[in-house]
């Protein structure tokens, strides 16, 4: 498979694309009109938000002080809040074919491309975990410039934390590394529960902040499961419905990636959607309706493989391969084993990634907590289930977790044996 699956032009899909136009044009008439206007001009409850260019200035609420990142449907900005005195990141929506600027009219663009933009706002200002970045503001300003806000975080991304690691830099080790994977998986395990897929999980998307916080990011592709609530009685089953999310949602793909289309980390647009390098094959081989939970689990297990062997699932270190040719080997067969690539690997690590990353969706992990769990047992010397388990492994962990009184107890029993005269 050279390319993603082309859309059908069915005719439901004329109805769910008229849905969207329905859909987009209500969300932004709620945007324009945040407040029942007044007729008095100079009330506050007229106003919207605005964004002003000069970072000097404080006539606007937010002023925009550096472009961040740019991707397919938005531009990432670092901007200054006035009113809270604050940075905070700023993605705005630009114009089909990655050009900035205001939105004229609704009627000027895609409504699934409007969508999309809308769709990782909401989903991810559902999402109210300590790994996931907060969305402080969705808007519509004055320009018909259409805008959300979220927390300015700094730091590095965990492509970068892997190169550490590697060269053994600024402090980080397998283990430390280990510890955000963990962090990544608790995470992921929250917006599983909360019935959202996120089908893009790859070092690029996930950050790594100065003081230990980690946070998965771009949340474009995010898919709602059926059968989740969001935790209030209302099914995200029913907001998927609205929204249409399997053909609404595509993601913004990293600067890095976008300045260079054949990488294999780049995000493919289209009906197959993630990072081929790190996508499952159920996913690769467009199977939507069994792309679940599991599918992000194995995406985990490939960050996993990546820390263990240098080098992402299928993409030797210093090659570059299209991500074409990456998609076509993730739906052939597996990557080569870590255990090949990297012998001198704990054999329990290798164990939980072959686990997280097996070919058929039911023999991986069954979420990300069952995940988290054997993570934290290798971190904390206990059994990985994964790897090995029973009385005797059990035992076995055991005696090195507490060899001074393993020592002693062995010790004591053979004095009593040889005071039987058993010894």
């Amino acid at each position: 498979m050279d390319t993603p699956h082309p859309a059908d032009d069915s005719e439901p899909n004329a109805e769910r694309a008229r849905g969207r136009a329905w859909y987009t044009r209500s969300v932004l008439s709620r945007l324009a009109n945040p407040f029942e206007l007044s007729d008095d001009p100079g009330d506050p409850a007229a106003t919207t938000p605005d964004i002003e260019h000069d970072p000097e200035s404080g006539d606007a609420r937010y002023a925009v002080v550096d472009e961040l990142g740019r991707g397919g449907v938005g531009v990432v900005f670092k901007a200054r809040d006035h009113d809270l005195r604050r940075d905070v990141a700023m993605k705005v929506l630009q114009r089909q074919g990655g050009t900035t600027g205001t939105i004229a009219s609704v009627d000027d663009l895609d409504p699934a491309y409007l969508g999309r933009f809308l769709e990782e706002a909401q989903v991810t200002g559902q999402l109210d975990h300590p790994g996931i970045v907060p969305i402080h503001e969705l808007g519509l300003d004055r320009e018909g410039q259409l805008f959300f806000t979220m927390r300015m975080v700094r730091g590095q991304t965990f492509g970068d934390v892997l190169e550490h690691v590697v060269k053994g830099s600024e402090g980080w080790t397998t283990t430390r590394a280990l510890g955000v994977i963990l962090k990544v998986c608790e995470a992921m395990g929250y917006a599983h529960h909360k019935g959202v897929v996120h089908r893009d999980i790859k070092p690029a998307n996930i950050m790594v902040g100065r003081f230990g916080e980690s946070y998965v990011m771009d949340w474009g592709l995010a898919k709602l499961l059926d059968a989740a609530t969001d935790g209030g009685g209302t099914t995200l089953a029913a907001v998927s419905a609205s929204l249409n999310t399997r053909s609404l949602v595509q993601s913004d793909r990293q600067e890095a990636t976008d300045s260079d289309r054949d990488s294999p980390h780049a995000t493919l647009q289209g009906d197959v959607v993630g990072t081929p390098a790190y996508m499952a094959p159920e996913q690769a081989g467009g199977e939507h309706q069994i792309v679940g939970k599991r599918s992000d689990v194995y995406s985990v297990g490939a960050l996993l493989y990546q820390l263990l062997t240098g080098q992402p699932p299928y993409v030797p270190p210093g090659t570059k391969v299209s991500p074409h040719m990456v998609l076509r080997w993730v739906v052939e067969g597996p990557p080569k084993p870590v255990t090949e690539l990297a012998p001198k690997a704990p054999p329990e690590l290798a164990a939980i990634c072959d686990k997280a990353m097996a070919r058929d969706p039911s023999a991986r992990y069954d979420g990300m907590l069952a995940m988290a769990e054997d993570i934290q047992a290798f971190i904390e010397d206990r059994v990985v289930r994964a790897h090995q388990s029973g009385a005797w492994a059990e035992f076995r962990k055991w005696v090195r977790r507490n060899r001074a009184m393993a020592g002693s107890i062995f010790a004591a029993l053979v004095v009593a044996m040889a005071s039987l005269g058993i010894v």
